[in-house]
This record gives C-alpha cells, structure tokens and sequence, in this order.
C-alpha cells in the first residue's frame, strides 16, 4: 500500500477503537516501544509513514500491509 492509500476513514476507524477500548495513544506506544510523538503523527496525518518508526506504526495499527520486496539488502558489489 502507498501511502496515498491510509484512507483518513482508516485512520478514523483506529483513532476510534482507541477511544472505545479506554487506551491511549502514550500507553499503546510505550507497550510497543514506540515514541508517543511518532504514534500521534501518524494518527494526525502528518507522517508519511513510508519507513521507520511510522511504517512500523502504520503496520501494527493495520493502516499499512507489509509488501515482500525481492531487493536484497547486501551491499552493493564493488567494481
């Protein structure tokens, strides 16, 4: 999924079950080791959420699939 793809009803429907099931978004961080800054910007739209801690994120929240990749992280071969 890109990122054009967390439809803001998705984020909506998780901004939602938070509040329904009395947990906070500082509480869910901390129980994932996740910094609470990085959880509320991707629940505010601001992360693009394309790698890092907001990917990670956006995959536990379920706003993202994780898609296997066929690149290899190995280093480049040198000439």
């Amino acid at each position: 999924m890109s990122t054009e793809d967390i439809s803001p009803e998705r984020i909506a429907e998780v901004r939602a079950w938070f509040a329904s099931n009395g947990v906070s978004y500082s509480d869910w961080a901390a129980s994932h080791g996740i910094e609470r800054s990085t959880v509320y910007a991707v629940l505010s739209g601001k992360s693009r959420c394309r790698r890092g801690e907001s990917h990670r994120v956006a995959l536990l929240l379920g706003l993202r699939q994780k898609v296997a990749s066929n690149l290899s992280l190995q280093p480049f071969p040198e000439h």
